[in-house]
């Protein structure tokens, strides 16, 4: 039984979305199905979700849920999983216990749905005579034989769904979108490990699905959500605020990292008998954590260097991709230069890495889209690749001084007055496609940028390009109806064409107020969009107060 304050922290930050797939269950029950794609990188608690999920839907006698792992294998052995799965998905909508081995699978099986069995023979037959194309659109269509045979509706999570377009067939996800258009009473709920990968084949592959086909991204916690898991994860670390920010900056609130490091530093603390967090025993930790050979997150991370092996017999190369991009070196020609090869190889290459989910493209722009990756790569990585000696002392005194600088380099960002902040960003445009909320946006090289006080109420900022103005103001509370149309009317004052108004809204927007600023064709940047693009040009993201 698990204690009531530890469910909440657990959950605190994902009940949002747990409730929404709740509420498309209970669409589908009605006779409406909407479809889910769960997107979000690795560790970020997607697994986590869907197990949840799984356990409160088992209870439901109405639903038969299926959870099918993609993760790459042959297809025969995909196939193998597949109807494993759905047997034992079935059994356990039936409150009957199930063994593991397949054939005690089908036996018990057996006596309740034995036209699906027999379908299942015949994906078996297909698959066994090499005709792949036949075998696979048979399995897609188990679901609507188990759902014709029981009486009840599917729930279909295809973890990593990404790994169909691995199979050696012509088209995966247009055979998959058909039978999915067809099959109304099967809920669809598709997760990746590869949001951008993901957000392609739901717009090129499976269009006509589009929309009807929600898609929910898992993010790293907000930092009211993490204070709230940390105190019931970890009740004896009490950290004083400042310390918290730092670990927010460095660690991206990312749960599974923060998880790791908290871990290391309770063993830290009793290793070296310390009852009083301080900044000393922090510092000390990450540096354990990132640079020991025995540290968890160097470990991690050296696993992924590790896993290029699949890439190729040399994955030097594409290391030297990974260390351009942490560098800085983030357009293709920078890049190629850096990892020293032509461009058309290296973005052969690049676009490898994408497909393991490593490195996005983001306009013009090329990522490594976890931070704490790059910080690794640029201070630990690379460092012990230049050290000659087996004992790492001048790369580990140099990781100490690149920690404390980039500490300073947080505390005085952090100190900063966000309108300047965001003009700090402007200050970086040099013609540059940009790319917010799935939408690819010009970012000119400003003449001129200026605050300009109107009445005392707003201090927009003014950016004067060769091809029109920006004008831009940063609302650090939440935005009402009120705000937006005062700040349509001020926008009347100016006489020069306004090529892009902007409103950046760090403490969100109500609907009307939106719509209103929709209407004005005012484009709003939350702070998720305003921190992805301060990420593309390597500046620290915000962090609200």
């Amino acid at each position: 039984m698990i204690d009531t304050e530890v469910e909440t922290s657990l959950f605190s930050g994902r009940e949002e979305i747990l409730a929404r797939l709740e509420q498309r269950l209970e669409a589908l029950k009605k006779g409406y199905r909407q479809n889910v794609g769960l997107v979000g990188p690795r560790f970020i608690g997607k697994t986590f979700i869907l197990c949840e999920f799984l356990h409160r839907i088992r209870k439901d006698p109405e639903i038969i849920p299926v959870y099918i792992s993609l993760t790459p294998s042959d297809f025969e052995g995909l196939v193998e999983r597949w109807l494993g799965s759905l047997l034992q998905g079935f059994l356990a909508s039936q409150n009957i216990s199930f063994p593991e081995e397949f054939q005690l699978l089908v036996k018990i099986s057996r006596t309740y749905i034995p036209k699906t069995l027999e379908k299942m023979r015949e994906v078996k037959k297909h698959t066994f005579q090499k005709r792949t194309a036949v075998a696979f659109r048979e399995l897609l269509s188990l679901t609507a034989s188990l759902r014709e045979e029981t009486g009840k509706k599917i729930v279909l999570i295809l973890d990593e769904f990404q790994s169909l377009g691995a199979l050696d067939l012509t088209d995966p996800f247009g055979l998959f979108g058909k039978e999915m258009m067809i099959q109304k009473d099967t809920f669809y709920l598709a997760t990746s490990s590869e949001p951008h990968r993901a957000r392609e084949i739901f717009h090129e592959r499976l269009s006509l699905l589009f929309g009807n086909f929600e898609v929910i991204e898992v993010d790293p916690f907000d930092s009211a959500t993490l204070h709230k898991w940390m105190a019931v994860r970890f009740p004896e670390i009490q950290m004083p605020d400042s310390d918290f920010r730092l670990l927010s900056y460095l660690f991206n609130n990312h749960p599974f990292y923060i998880d790791l490091f908290l871990e290391a530093a309770r063993l830290h603390s009793l290793k070296k008998n310390i009852s009083v967090w301080s900044r000393e025993m922090m510092l000390e930790t990450i540096q354990e954590s990132l640079f020991s050979e025995r540290g968890f997150l160097n470990q991690h991370f050296e696993s992924e260097i590790q896993s290029l092996v699949r890439l190729g017999r040399h994955p030097r190369p594409f290391v030297k991709i990974l260390l351009a991009v942490a560098n800085g070196r983030v357009k293709l020609l920078q890049i190629a230069a850096y990892a020293g090869k032509k461009g058309p190889e290296t973005k052969k290459m690049l676009q490898r890495l994408m497909g393991e989910g490593m490195v996005e493209k983001r306009g013009s722009f090329y990522l490594l889209p976890d931070p704490l990756f790059r910080f690794w790569l640029r201070n630990v990585f690379q460092l012990k690749d230049r050290e000659l000696g087996p004992d790492n002392i001048k790369a580990r005194a140099y990781f100490e001084s690149r920690l404390l600088d980039e500490v300073r380099k947080i505390e005085e960002e952090d100190r900063k007055d966000l309108t300047e902040r965001v003009e700090s960003l402007f200050r970086e445009f040099r013609n540059d496609i940009a790319e917010i909320n799935e939408k690819k946006i010009m970012c000119p090289t400003f003449l001129e940028i200026a605050s300009r006080p109107t009445n005392g109420r707003f201090f927009p900022m003014l950016g004067r390009a060769v091809k029109g103005r920006w004008v831009c103001q940063v609302f650090r509370d939440s935005v009402t109806e009120t705000d937006v149309t005062s700040f349509v009317d001020e926008l009347k004052h100016f006489r020069k064409k306004i090529q892009r108004k902007i409103m950046v809204t760090l403490g969100g927007i109500d609907l009307n107020a939106k719509l209103i600023a929709q209407e004005a064709k005012i484009q709003i940047w939350d702070l998720k969009n305003l921190n992805s693009l301060l990420d593309l040009y390597g500046k620290l993201k915000i962090i609200p107060q």
